[in-house]
């Protein structure tokens, strides 16, 4: 058929499945469009979606300048406050104050303005639309594209060159090196036109294989080959973390920065509540995970190992719930290889944070802390989404308000998603009256459903741990670390203002959000506008964390929910492509995911090879108990501290490795301080001097660089006398003179 109105046939169902022009999705829901609908394709003007998404991007361009060149003109922490905040901070992390108050508004201000521009320019777009000027011919169309494609590729992969995981670009002395990138850019930009070709010119016989022919994925085989990649994205996630601490020595299967200072600040409260310590007497910086995770490891016990399995098990869980995402709603066979490399390889592998590339620091407050909820978040919301149970949607509400106990910044982004994208549906659906009163009204009770189920989790998990803390207040709140990294921009770096990759992962998501609100508004709730709405409001809420500190690891970490809807919309194009809807020219949008695609085929084998050359003696240390390296240090601390406490089980341990020291003893800690990595204001080292000095420690271990560091050596000389030294000269054991 022609332009006017094509089919797109499935494999495994007679019925066929309609491409919507003007990027419009079919939908498959009950609620959907009348059956009417589902036999013609609507004509109109195919890149209306595109014009309402530039449209929408200049509104907030300009949105942008104004705010800050008026309202947030003098917003800015007042100096004398700031000055405080500094002399407050421990020696040098006063240096580390840098707040950014204009660009955190001005963000904050234009997230909550995208849906009202993005509104804006799909009603501009479709009064352009009945302009006979503005029906651009197809050899326009592909002109257009190609620009747009080319200004994204530019943006991503040519204007920047980022030497770290994400991008495969190689900089001279690059803190994460990675392949020479010119041999590998090179054939993956020819790979890439020649994929975007073949994915619409090359038609082959009806014979010829469905690789060959491109066609489309029947459900089945699409559920093999996603099994097929979520078993090997599993063992990709898992190969390199057998971390323990038979491994911490040897920088090249584990090396010691994986149990230093990011481990550290994730297990240690987690130490201590095993111990029987109450959370809240030891600030948890990144939120109650801990308390979450407890019945757990109370049945199993806690190590280095448990631990680093527990939470690699975590990761995994979210990687294949992300897989599974993209096996719903990718049919085409390049496509879907291309977007599963690309997940295997930028999702999977890349989430070293060691500045020593021998080294490894899986960095577990960001992969599976603040990716588990978001991840498990979509398939659960296309589901529930489906349903108008009130239980449902309790249960819904019991999920958001338990991703707001695990840690609370991704929990927010998570619940933001999943209110704005039933609320919108629902306010669609009021609009044009499809559901009549008593649909609207269920709707809403729904809405009051999640609310109260995350508000009762919320509130009663917060209640529980004051409650178990029994009135003893800590050191400092876990609000208080927020404000000073939020307000205060500790440690915080600005965003880029020239081209840089995070523009195209928010017009990406500007532009899902302009096609999940034409098509509610349109009246086609299906499974593929709520993930475009879901999955646009997720991403922008988990972008702050790279707005705060803008750095291209963090980057790395962020751009996973634009990497996914990239691939899914390439796939639609190109089918609808195929098909006649769209010109062929439009092929080039898809040019940026097309790349990420290819680059990973080549890395991905390289990566994965290097991983399992390091990570198989990490594994063969961690179930053999034998060392990788003769002189393991570490485990001949923890024997030291266990042969000097005895049957005691209180102690204080101030020494750089405190949370693994912690978790293999299982000691617990004497004094309600948090660990060492938390200690960030100079009151902090007064606490913890005052503490030794007060209320003398009848076991105390230190090590030389802590003690520095906390300025203990004077209360040790007057309150302690040193009993022993370890064997490998690094930790002393003290007791009260």
């Amino acid at each position: 058929m022609g332009p006017a109105g094509t089919e797109i046939p499935r494999l495994g169902s007679r019925r066929p499945t309609i491409v919507i022009i003007q990027l419009r999705v079919n939908s498959t829901d009950s609620n959907a469009a009348s059956p009417r609908s589902d036999n013609r394709v609507r004509r109109g003007n195919p890149g209306e979606v595109l014009v309402a998404t530039f449209i929408a991007a200049v509104l907030l361009t300009a949105l942008g300048w104004l705010l800050a060149g008026t309202l947030l003109k003098h917003v800015d922490v007042s100096p004398a406050e700031l000055d405080a905040v500094r002399r407050a901070m421990a020696t040098p992390r006063g240096n580390q104050v840098g707040p950014e108050p204009v660009e955190r508004w001005l963000f904050i201000l234009l997230s909550l303005a995208a849906p009202l521009c993005a509104l804006a320019g799909l009603a501009l777009a479709k009064t352009l639309g009945r302009c006979r000027c503005c029906n651009l011919k197809p050899a326009m169309q592909s002109v257009a594209a190609l620009a747009a494609g080319m200004a994204l590729f530019d943006t991503i992969f040519v204007k920047t060159a980022l030497g770290y995981r994400l991008f495969p670009f190689q900089t001279k002395g690059s803190l994460f090196p990675v392949l020479p990138g010119t041999l590998e850019n090179l054939v993956s930009v020819v790979a890439s036109v020649a994929v975007l070709f073949a994915a619409v010119s090359f038609r082959g016989s009806q014979d010829s294989g469905g690789w060959l022919r491109l066609t489309p994925l029947s459900r089945s085989r699409r559920r093999v080959w996603g099994g097929c990649v979520a078993l090997l994205l599993a063992a990709l996630v898992f190969l390199p973390r057998g971390i323990s601490i038979y491994s911490a020595l040897d920088k090249g299967t584990g090396g010691t920065y994986a149990l230093q200072l990011h481990f550290q600040a994730c297990a240690f409260g987690l130490t201590q509540l095993c111990a029987g310590k109450a959370l809240a007497l030891v600030t948890p910086l990144y939120g109650g995970y801990a308390q979450m995770l407890l019945p757990l490891f109370r049945l199993t016990g806690l190590s280095v190992f448990k631990f680093a399995l527990v939470m690699t098990t975590l990761f995994a869980v979210s990687g294949v719930s992300v897989v599974a995402v993209m096996v719903r709603f990718i049919r085409q066979p390049v496509v879907f290889v291309l977007g599963a490399m690309a997940i295997l390889y930028y999702y999977a592998l890349c989430y070293n944070w060691s500045p020593d590339p021998r080294a490894f620091d899986p960095y577990f407050q960001y992969w599976p802390v603040r990716v588990l909820f978001p991840a498990i978040s979509i398939p659960l919301y296309l589901w529930v989404a489906r349903r108008a149970e009130h239980a449902l949607w309790l249960a819904m509400g019991v999920f958001c308000g338990a991703a707001l106990c695990w840690n609370l910044e991704s929990g927010i982004a998570v619940t933001g998603a999943t209110l704005f994208a039933f609320i919108g549906e629902t306010i669609s659906r009021a609009v044009r009256r499809s559901d009549g009163v008593g649909g609207i009204r269920c709707r809403l009770t729904n809405v009051v459903m999640v609310v109260a189920g995350l508000t009762a989790v919320y509130f009663g998990f917060s209640f529980y741990l004051q409650w178990a803390a029994r009135g003893v207040r800590p050191l400092h709140t876990t609000a208080e670390y927020q404000r000073l990294f939020y307000e205060f921009g500790y440690l915080m770096i600005p965003m880029p203002n020239g081209l840089h990759p995070w523009m195209a992962v928010m017009t990406t998501y500007l532009l899902a959000l302009t096609l999940g609100m034409r098509s509610f508004f349109d009246g086609r709730h299906s499974p593929l506008a709520r993930l475009s709405v879901f999955l646009s409001i997720l991403g922008t809420g988990l972008f702050t964390y790279y707005q705060g500190r803008s750095h291209d690891t963090n980057f790395a970490a962020v751009a996973w929910p634009s990497i996914v809807l990239g691939y899914i919309f390439s796939d639609r194009l190109l089918r609808a492509i195929r098909a006649g809807v769209f010109a062929p020219g439009l092929r080039w949008l898809a040019l940026p995911a097309v790349y990420l695609g290819c680059i990973a085929v080549l890395l991905l084998p390289r990566k994965a090879a290097v991983q399992a050359w390091r990570g198989i003696p990490r594994w063969r240390a961690a179930l053999t108990s034998v060392p990788t390296h003769p002189s393991d240090s570490l485990c001949e601390q923890i024997d030291f501290i266990r042969a000097h406490m005895g049957s005691d089980r209180m102690c204080a341990i101030f020494t750089c490795h405190q949370a693994v020291h912690y978790a293999e003893t299982g000691l617990r800690f004497q004094y309600n301080l948090p660990g060492v990595s938390e200690l960030f204001f100079a009151s902090d080292e007064k606490a913890v001097q005052t503490a030794l000095d007060a209320d003398p420690a009848r076991h105390l271990f230190v090590d030389r660089p802590t003690a520095s560091v906390l300025e203990l050596w004077p209360v040790i000389a007057r309150r302690y006398r040193v009993v022993a030294i370890c064997p490998t000269g690094d930790i002393a054991y003290l007791e009260p003179k």
